[in-house]
């Protein structure tokens, strides 16, 4: 065997060697907790029907899209079942099955976000990265991932949420954790689980102090046009189900989702310019004219060959016959967690026209980086406006590339990028 071994490879090695059916979920646990993509993509080209007792991978298109949107069928039960836990309660939105429940959550959420917010929100970006753009300029050098990529969410979601958080990195801090629980620990390491549970209970303390001080600062007449402001407001025309703990928990899940994603999201967009001279100057004229939907296409063009969320997660509440009416189906049966590749189907080829190639005419329906359905991102516009104007920022910046040597090289640990370093001196 020649190369790095692949997920398959070592899969099948663990079950050659004789071990135990817990040494072959250990196999797959590792592999889907560092690199979920690989696993997806390893099973989409060699072996699309594989199954384990309990589980299913679905990686075609049509499949996917399928399985997101019949919500009858497949359940977020298994982020329900986290996001309960750590909540020490009630479930968030993203956790919460279709139903009378959910749609009133839904609205309740949706109410404390205004349709002109989208301004707001990109004229802070701006100003958060030219800050931070700027400290990096007089160094010479931009720590991509700690220096921008998890700074700038962070203060943004201090101005835009009114959750600054005792300082930037303990907020980040409190996300990574909270986030790699719900969204990355699909098989549950408990080492994983127990860190959550740690930054939850740090997160929701600082949470309900800060819940009570901008309550106190209304009553003295000091309001805030802010989401946690909002949300009070409506608490105060009396609706009894927007309790504090119901603010609390919302406005942790809203944070914990943003960061990391975003951080994800600028770091791979930027290394694959890099990579990509002709690309990296097309992206660069349309950032310095300010064209926002246009570097919209590059971004979501080049995420589809490195997604921020390469898998989502549901639960079969029945036994289902997946793409019953096309020429190759499957039965998925009832209790089974299903692993629906998200990154897989937007390289499909019986579906997405020549997806090795990079083009920027294609249909949105094509990209699935929010997922689709009912449990499509709620945050999308604002992931959107984060990504473009930092990526723009950076982009704008006249001496642009990559640090000498290994510092230059975008460095991950699982889907969470850790150290990539920009050069920013006149060469």
């Amino acid at each position: 065997m020649t190369g790095a071994a692949t997920f398959l490879d070592e899969y099948r090695a663990s079950r050659a060697s004789g071990t135990s059916a817990e040494a072959e979920v250990a196999v797959l646990r590792e592999w889907l907790t560092l690199r979920a993509d690989a696993v997806l993509e390893d099973l989409q080209a060699h072996a699309p029907q594989f199954a384990l007792p309990g589980l299913a991978f679905i990686t075609g298109y049509d499949d996917v899209v399928e399985v997101l949107t019949r919500n009858d069928v497949f359940s977020v039960a298994p982020y329900g079942d986290v996001m309960t836990r750590i909540n020490r309660g009630p479930s968030f939105l993203l956790g919460m099955d279709d139903g009378p429940e959910y749609r009133r959550q839904l609205e309740r959420l949706g109410s404390a976000f205004h349709p002109d917010d989208d301004a707001r929100v990109r004229d802070r970006v701006a100003l958060r990265a030219s800050e931070a753009l700027a400290i990096a300029t007089s160094a010479g050098r931009l720590d991509l991932v700690g220096g921008f990529g998890r700074l700038v969410p962070s203060l943004v979601l201090g101005d835009y949420f009114g959750v600054p958080g005792p300082d930037p990195a303990s907020l980040s801090r409190w996300a990574r954790a909270i986030f790699t629980d719900a969204f990355v620990n699909v098989l549950g390491v408990p080492l994983l689980s127990r860190r959550a549970m740690r930054a939850s209970l740090e997160f929701r303390v600082y949470l309900d102090e800060l819940i009570a001080d901008t309550r106190a600062e209304r009553a003295a007449g000091h309001d805030r046009d802010d989401i946690l402001g909002r949300m009070l407001a409506r608490q105060e025309e009396g609706d009894a189900q927007v309790s504090d703990t119901w603010i609390r928990d919302n406005l942790l899940w809203c944070v914990a989702g943003v960061i990391d994603n975003i951080n994800a999201a600028v770091c791979r967009v930027v290394d694959r310019l890099l990579d990509e001279p002709e690309l990296l100057d097309a992206a660069r004229v349309v950032a310095c004219e300010h064209d926002a939907p246009r570097l919209q296409s590059f971004i979501v063009e080049v995420l589809r060959f490195h997604t921020s969320v390469p898998v989502v997660v549901r639960r079969s509440v029945r036994a289902y016959t997946l793409g019953e009416t096309r020429r190759q189906s499957r039965t998925i049966p009832a209790d089974t967690t299903v692993f629906v590749g998200l990154g897989t189907a937007m390289m499909d080829p019986t579906v997405i026209d020549s997806p090795d190639v990079f083009r920027l005419d294609r249909p949105a329906g094509h990209y699935l980086h929010f997922g689709a359905g009912l449990h499509h991102c709620l945050g999308r516009g604002l992931a959107l406006t984060l990504v473009t104007e930092m990526i723009g920022a950076v982009l704008r910046m006249p001496y642009l590339r990559r640090a000498a040597g290994f510092d230059g090289r975008l460095l991950s640990v699982g889907p969470f990028p850790t150290t990539f370093i920009l050069d920013l001196r006149p060469s």
